[in-house]
């Protein structure tokens, strides 16, 4: 991927990472000589393709992550201040697994979009890609052992507009691993055992809670007022003071509406989803949004007796694409508005 994207002003950083007590670990000490193997091969590969490429040795012995300092966060926040050293704020970052593919024209189209869009400063997705005057102004990155993304992402959006869609696609491997809590590794592994609770289906009904709740911020900045998602409170005094606060910190309605935005971010809006569903209606759920929104660009058939372990191999597929090609449909108009 790397030698032949057309953009070639690009450096490579890579933190080659484990913890160092791995190393005295009979279970975990291949993964430790197949890392070192992995710094020989990528010096090997930037120095066959002329390619400017620093590695970050957190893998040799004594110098792997010490204590809880671990993880792919930490390995993150490596590269982010080791960039910090050099970088100017007009800078691209971009975040990429070990183990994703992309074409040769990714980091083209990076530039491109960010040259065409100055509001811009990140776009979102299968990976990352930011400015670092906007890694700078959010305060650097904070490393987390899982989801250290996703808090990124919500610190980000809270400062800027952030790109939501590429020509171009990140596909990330589909892989079983255990090295971080939560993310695509371990939900593969609970998935393979049946267990599929890491990537659920929320009832349209909850999003349109949520959007009713967001219809009342106009009323919600004159008074304490009933909305759908109170549930989400402990109780109603809870609620009225958190708005009040919003209030009083903010003076007019503008302001009151994106302090709105940021308290109920993405992670409470999870929370708020996690804590009203059933497990027990993935399939319904997922039948109701497709016959309630595209019951006429849907397949009717794909639908018959729909069922995540029974169904074949053919039908997940063909159902999982036409909701890949819809969501990037979507993402491109939001972009484009």
């Amino acid at each position: 991927n790397l030698e032949s994207q057309t953009y070639k002003n690009f450096k490579l950083i890579v933190c080659v990472n484990q913890p160092d007590i791995w190393w005295d670990d009979s279970s975990k000490i291949d993964i430790c000589e197949q890392n070192i193997k992995s710094i020989d091969l990528i010096n090997k590969l930037a120095s066959d393709n002329n390619i400017n490429c620093t590695i970050i040795d957190k893998t040799s012995k004594g110098k792997g992550w010490q204590g809880k300092n671990i993880g792919v966060g930490w390995a993150r926040k490596t590269i982010m201040d080791h960039i910090a050293l050099s970088a100017s704020d007009e800078d691209i970052i971009v975040s990429l697994d070990a183990d994703t593919y992309f074409k040769h024209n990714y980091f083209a189209v990076i530039h491109n979009h960010f040259a065409n869009n100055p509001q811009i400063e990140t776009i979102s997705g299968s990976a990352i890609s930011f400015r670092y005057r906007a890694l700078k102004k959010i305060g650097g990155f904070s490393p987390k052992k899982s989801g250290e993304d996703f808090y990124f992402i919500q610190k980000m959006i809270k400062y800027k507009p952030i790109g939501n869609w590429l020509e171009e696609k990140v596909y990330p491997a589909a892989r079983f691993s255990d090295r971080v809590s939560f993310g695509t590794g371990p939900a593969m592994i609970k998935g393979n055992a049946g267990n599929w609770e890491s990537y659920p289906l929320y009832p349209i009904a909850l999003f349109d809670k949520i959007k009713a709740f967001f219809d009342l911020i106009p009323q919600l900045y004159t008074n304490n007022i009933d909305t759908p998602i109170d549930a989400f409170w402990k109780d109603k005094d809870s609620k009225d003071t958190v708005f009040e606060k919003l209030r009083k910190n903010n003076k007019d309605l503008q302001h009151f509406t994106k302090a709105v935005h940021d308290y109920f971010d993405g992670l409470r809006t999870l929370q708020f989803l996690k804590a009203n569903y059933n497990t027990d209606n993935e399939e319904a759920n997922l039948i109701e949004f497709l016959n309630t929104d595209f019951a006429n660009k849907i397949d009717a058939r794909l639908l018959i007796n729909f069922s995540f372990n029974d169904s074949s191999l053919g039908q997940l597929d063909a159902v999982r694409d036409f909701m890949v090609d819809l969501e990037d449909k979507y993402r491109k108009q939001i972009s484009n508005s």
